[in-house]
């Protein structure tokens, strides 16, 4: 029996469109942009989905954290929708995603995902870690009981909530 599901309706128009939306949200760190183009495939996050199909290929493995992972529907769409390798070691992944549920006992002091260097950026893992929700107004963070990040670095606005 197959899981593969529907990707974009319209592959060409959705993704360019996805991909403006990336760029936006990449060049100006803090933007929160939504992205509603697609489902997701299995359980990964909508959001997560549509980032792998606009930015990989067959040229770019992406690591899955252990429940997605585990997940048949997830790795099957990303081979049939993006033609992309699912590796195991972090460091020889493009992409990486994160589930949600795998946040609480995921270690950052022990990922080894490639930085790349001066030379070649491009070289490094980009990062996708899925959350239910996330805001951008003080207000908002502080009337539920939600985790405070703080964006520092080129592009942002040093703004902390």
């Amino acid at each position: 029996m197959t899981t593969i599901t529907t990707a974009f309706k319209d592959a060409v128009h959705d993704s360019q469109q996805c991909f403006r939306l990336l760029l936006k949200a990449m060049s100006e760190p803090g933007e929160i942009v939504t992205l509603d183009l697609s489902k997701g495939f299995g359980a990964m996050h909508k959001a997560a989905t549509q980032t792998l199909l606009s930015l990989s290929d067959n040229a770019t493995p992406i690591w899955l954290s252990e429940s997605h992972l585990k997940d048949a529907a997830i790795r099957e769409n990303i081979r049939f929708h993006c033609s992309s390798p699912v590796t195991e070691t972090q460091n020889s992944a493009s992409f990486a995603v994160i589930a949600e549920q795998d946040l609480a006992d995921f270690d950052w002091n022990k990922a080894t995902f490639s930085l790349g260097c001066e030379e070649y950026p491009d070289k490094s893992t980009t990062v996708i870690v899925e959350l239910s929700s996330l805001g951008n107004s003080c207000a908002e963070n502080l009337s539920n009981d939600v985790t405070t990040l703080t964006l520092s670095g080129l592009g942002s606005n040093h703004n902390r909530c």
